[in-house]
């Protein structure tokens, strides 16, 4: 049984402006032949829009609907120790006895609106990104902020700021944001990874520590010289997702120095994007100096940035006033006037 508020399964996904996998495909699809025989997908990370339409090709390919019940909430999931089942009872009066109950309400999916003083007597609009309307306001022109900087928040950034009359990002930690170097296909036969190889693709993912297509190589940091390290640094950031972050040298997660190194090189490509100078950097910004990493490339999951022009906070020359506050805990909200 699934249970959704939605009134169709190909609406059910995020719709924000900028939203869309930071995962190529076909990492971010089924690994059923019956599926991938006959999707293309027009580009290497699809957006919201493609990604709504893939889902809705799965529901109709595997017949979910008929077995999916919409706008129904489940309210109680209690086991029943004699008959060895689950008695599931939902607030629409339908009830199932089963053996194995999913809640798949994910292990981030609670939504946080930060708990400021005033914010109730905000007069603009905010809204919370995963609640954007279908049918959104005009935001040219308008004074926008983004309060957040996770995946959500680099992607809401770039699209909204070079909108705003006056752009304005809160943020508790900067993002180490990597390229995600987008790819645009031609068609069924121009994917990267061809369709007569999506089966040992798929198998070999559950022999990689990220579950991707590649993993660490063999080598500390220090085993090569500077140049080579450089070398092996530019071909991980050329070839773009988490290839820098999951494919570099083994000990980059595990050892400071090794991490420093790794980070040193991700500082030397992004601050001449930031549009800020370095002792400017250093003062405005504690987390993204050089001398200094408090958000080390080791310590959390990575974001990817489309854009050409960029920053790890946001694209350069689209930054109007930032604001570091350390009371964000995980929080998301756009607000605009």
């Amino acid at each position: 049984m699934s249970s959704v508020q939605a009134d169709t399964v190909h609406r059910y996904w995020n719709r924000y402006p900028g939203a869309r996998v930071d995962s190529p495909v076909p990492h971010y699809e089924f690994s059923d032949p019956v599926l991938y025989s006959d999707w293309t997908w027009s580009q290497r990370f699809p957006d919201s829009v493609e990604i709504r339409k893939y889902f809705r090709y799965v529901a109709d390919k595997w017949d979910l609907d008929k077995d999916t019940h919409f706008r129904t909430t489940v309210t109680s999931a209690i086991w029943n120790d004699d008959a060895s089942r689950w008695m599931i009872h939902t607030d629409t009066n339908v009830a199932f006895k089963c053996q194995f109950f999913l809640p798949n309400t994910g292990f981030a999916a609670k939504r946080h609106t930060p708990d400021w003083n005033g914010i109730s007597d905000f007069e603009g609009s905010w809204v919370h990104p995963s609640y954007w309307p279908k049918e959104e306001s005009e935001l040219r022109g308008r004074r926008i902020a983004v309060i957040g900087t996770g995946s959500t928040g680099v992607q809401l950034t770039q699209e909204l700021a070079p909108l705003a009359s006056e752009f304005v990002l809160f943020q508790r930690t900067p993002n180490l944001a990597l390229p995600m170097k987008q790819v645009a296909f031609a068609g069924k036969g121009t994917e990267i990874i061809p369709r007569s190889e999506y089966e040992s693709f798929f198998n070999g993912r559950k022999d990689s520590f990220g579950g991707f297509d590649y993993n660490f190589s063999n080598k500390s940091t220090f085993q090569d010289s500077a140049e080579d390290r450089h070398k092996m640094y530019e071909e991980l950031w050329s070839h773009g997702d988490f290839h820098f972050w999951l494919a570099t040298y083994w000990d980059m997660l595990f050892d400071d120095s090794a991490n420093t190194e790794a980070y040193n090189f991700w500082y030397a490509h992004e601050l001449p994007n930031i549009g800020l100078s370095s002792a400017t950097l250093t003062h405005s910004i504690t987390g993204v100096t050089k001398s200094a990493p408090d958000c080390p490339t080791k310590d959390s999951r990575r974001s990817l940035h489309l854009k050409s022009s960029h920053t790890p906070l946001v694209p350069s020359g689209y930054l109007s006033r930032m604001a570091i506050t350390s009371s964000l805990r995980n929080a998301m909200c756009t607000l605009w006037t």
